[in-house]
């Protein structure tokens, strides 16, 4: 309904335009008769069982407010005047686009439901503030998915991708939690797309960060890269190091997490360049249990470049470690220098790294945004995903909990005897 509002308003203004050069009393009149109609649409979908507005349609509502207003008083205006042939192409043109943008965001970013969660716990969610001290203090925001029943579990947070937010990966936040964890996802100011301070607020993600990002290339310049991948790790680590030392310090000021948290057991997860973040904490810290990366690099594991090339610690990383790709990167784990030990990893057959590719998804597949905006994804991946979105994140999150179970203890006393595996998910 949401889109044929939308596409009923532009056929409305494509049809006027294209007719500009028409008598002007009958076009005026069509129009804006129109225009109320679509207008009262509308209204009545508002008053039904299943209302249809929230904040994405606050510019449709406000343009289909001023079209009824101007509509009415223009079909009152034209009955007065003579039959005449007036040119309006400039004034439909800006009307037309005028119409396109208010409804992009509603038409982009449908409604759409997570998939239900299959885990035996009712879920609660609650928001914290978390404020990491320094030469440059940061506030964090962070959402909690946890069970609701009392008890200890394990943490697990997650670290959104280079241009995500904490709300990215929701429907694993919940998968998760329903199956007896408590999981911290947080926003990274300045990495984020934007973030809230508390205050009311909003710190909007950083252009000079946007831009590095954007022009990133390892194999032009790894000397380059290999800088901003030191500076990038250094912001999401101190934030993830942060919320974790925040929660086992019992979460003052969280009230609806404190208590709830297990501190011997500890996971991390991150998407895209929060991946790699993630995967460079058990470096940083010791109490670090288990890692899932989603489609990620070990970008924490290069030292620097010399003679035209990363250079890469020797040491394992040294706990289990679940890696998760698409299309997007698993054709190219041993081309794209920043893989490399990714590929070694897939190599190795080591016991402690298992690996799941999903077959016919891209890069944001892996995320909440493949049911959010389907065609959004869709223009960013630069083609139409093969499988499902709910088939893809369904396929995620069950080996994420089968994962966690088996390296975390929750279900069998040591997860070692889990084998190092490659598995495709069929459409």
């Amino acid at each position: 309904m949401h889109a044929l509002l939308g596409l009923l308003s532009l056929g409305i203004e494509a049809v006027t335009l294209a007719f500009s050069a028409r008598p002007l009393i009958g076009r005026e009149i069509a129009r804006s008769v129109l225009r109320v109609v679509v207008f009262g649409l509308c209204l009545g979908l508002l008053g039904s069982p299943a209302p249809v507005f929230d904040v994405r349609w606050a510019g449709p509502a406000a343009l289909l407010c001023v079209w009824m207003i101007h509509g009415v008083w223009r079909v009152r205006r034209a009955s007065a005047r003579r039959p005449g042939r007036v040119v309006a192409l400039p004034q439909g043109v800006v009307t037309v686009l005028a119409t396109t943008l208010a409804f992009a965001p509603a038409l982009l970013f449908p409604r759409f439901e997570r998939p239900a969660p299959n885990g035996s716990h009712d879920v609660v969610s609650d928001q914290a503030l978390v404020v990491v001290d320094g030469a440059a203090p940061r506030v964090l925001a962070v959402t909690f998915w946890y069970p609701q029943d009392d008890g200890r579990y394990p943490l697990v947070v997650f670290s959104h991708g280079g241009f995500g937010t904490r709300q990215s990966n929701g429907s694993l936040y919940l998968e998760l939690a329903s199956h007896g964890y408590v999981v911290a996802a947080l926003d990274h100011p300045g990495h984020s797309l934007w973030t809230t301070n508390g205050a009311g607020g909003t710190t909007w993600i950083d252009a000079a960060y946007v831009q590095a990002l954007l022009s990133e290339d390892a194999a032009a310049d790894p000397y380059q890269s290999a800088q901003s991948y030191r500076d990038w790790l250094s912001t999401r680590t101190g934030d993830i190091g942060a919320v974790i030392d925040w929660v086992k310090g019992g979460a003052p000021g969280g009230a609806g997490v404190s208590g709830r948290v297990d501190p011997d057991r500890l996971a991390v997860i991150g998407h895209s360049l929060g991946g790699a973040a993630v995967l460079a904490m058990p470096r940083l810290r010791d109490d670090v249990d288990a890692v899932i990366a989603l489609e990620a690099p070990a970008l924490g594991d290069i030292v620097g470049a010399e003679g035209g090339a990363f250079v890469w610690v020797a040491e394992p990383l040294g706990v289990p470690v679940l890696n998760v790709y698409s299309d997007a990167a698993w054709g190219h784990l041993s081309e794209w220098p920043q893989y490399r030990r990714n590929a070694e990893w897939l190599a190795d057959d080591a016991p402690d790294t298992e690996e799941l590719h999903i077959v016919g998804a891209g890069h944001f597949a892996l995320t909440d945004l493949a049911l959010a905006s389907p065609t959004l994804v869709a223009l960013l991946e630069g083609r139409s995903q093969t499988s499902s979105a709910r088939v893809v994140l369904r396929a995620v999150n069950a080996a994420c909990v089968d994962f966690l179970d088996r390296r975390l203890g929750t279900l069998t006393a040591d997860g070692d005897d889990a084998p190092h595996v490659t598995v495709q998910v069929d459409q």
